[in-house]
């Protein structure tokens, strides 16, 4: 999962919001369960409730179709979009992409102009998540 579409709050009720909704989430978390549940199940707890959904599942290589896709995503889902990130307790909604880095460790991003708009209209933040990759390494 390359772009992802993050909706979360500490009062949002995350079940209730997804209700009814046909929407594919790739995860769905709630406060109070355990931030590191399968090596510190009595470690610490969740501070928010939230849900993940895949908007583009380009490689982390590939910016220019995760922006395609997000584009696509937010023109055709737009209207649940909005019901999501309007939801009561919703602090944060935001599309984060994924993008490799290789040394020397840094990039530029440009967003187009539409994606900006479109996110903007529908209250959604823009996310750039580098993950770094030895070019040396094999795959």
């Amino acid at each position: 999962m390359s772009c992802i579409l993050r909706i979360s709050g500490k009062d949002f009720d995350v079940d209730l919001c997804v209700e009814g909704k046909d929407i594919a989430l790739s995860n769905i978390y709630r406060k109070g369960d355990p931030r590191y549940p399968a090596s510190k199940p009595n470690g610490p707890k969740l501070e928010h409730s939230g849900l993940s959904v895949e908007v583009s599942s380009a490689d982390f290589s590939d910016m220019n179709q995760q922006l395609e896709d997000a584009i696509d995503f937010l023109n055709k889902s737009s209207g649940l979009i909005r019901e999501l990130v309007e939801f009561n307790g919703v602090e944060y909604a935001l599309l984060d992409f994924g993008v490799e880095t290789k040394p020397p460790f840094w990039g530029s991003y440009t967003f187009p102009p539409e994606l900006a708009y479109l996110a903007g209209q529908l209250g959604l933040g823009l996310c750039v998540s580098t993950y770094p990759v030895d070019e040396d390494e094999e795959t």
